[in-house]
């Protein structure tokens, strides 16, 4: 049966297009070992204060130019071992600090995949 209208005709083709491009999009950052797999996976076990050491070495690994594994470590120790005064009367060094970790994954991922389109 021919559809009646315009719409009747695309709502089909416009889901099965949206369809296809999440499950594209899903497959290919939710490899495991994949390097955005282990980003996502590190930013998340980071936030809950989880141990998230394999993750840093594998990524710290993957883009070894970009990443300075030890240095990372260091500023995540000392922000670590801050008491709650101390982070206080520093809380802009803090905010510093957690900038700096998140800048440097973010800018790394974004650099990557736009070169790799």
């Amino acid at each position: 049966m021919l559809p009646e209208t315009p719409e009747d005709y695309y709502i089909p083709i416009y889901f099965e297009a949206l369809d296809l491009i999440t499950t594209s999009i899903t497959d290919r950052f939710n490899r495991p070992g994949y390097v955005f797999h282990n980003v996502h996976n590190l930013i998340l076990k980071a936030v809950q204060g989880l141990d998230y050491e394999a993750e840093l070495k594998c990524v710290a690994n993957f883009y070894p130019t970009d990443f300075n594994y030890y240095k990372i470590t260091d500023v995540t120790e000392f922000f670590n071992a801050m008491t709650p005064v101390q982070r206080e009367l520093l809380s802009e060094v803090c905010q510093l600090f957690q900038l700096q970790l998140v800048i440097l994954v973010t800018n790394v991922v974004s650099e990557r995949s736009f070169s790799a389109l």
